[in-house]
């Protein structure tokens, strides 16, 4: 059972990260062409370099996290995914303002 709830705590943490990374990458790439070109020669499109990005920084993340020495209990796990969800609505809040402003 510890192993389960480390996973799901150390799951939550490395996708709020995730969100993170991907709503600065975003915003960054729509405000500077040469970062957009540059995410582009990874791939050929900007959006799956940043979908090939997404996963590299959850599974990267992931391990670290929960390869970490803690002693992680219920109350932490709720606290992560409570935190996740919170991060996910700001990061889509950022994402829809953006564009709006960018477009207006």
């Amino acid at each position: 059972m510890k192993k389960i709830v480390k996973l799901a705590y150390s799951s939550s943490i490395s996708a709020t990260l995730t969100v993170i990374v991907i709503v600065v990458v975003t915003i960054w790439g729509e405000l500077s062409p040469v970062f957009k070109s540059f995410l582009k020669s990874f791939t050929g499109h900007h959006w799956l370099t940043k979908s090939v990005l997404s996963l590299l920084v959850y599974f990267a993340g992931l391990a670290v996290f929960y390869l970490l020495p803690k002693n992680i209990g219920p109350h932490a796990v709720r606290r992560g995914l409570i935190f996740l969800i919170l991060v996910a609505l700001a990061g889509s809040l950022a994402i829809f303002l953006f564009f709006v402003w960018h477009y207006l």
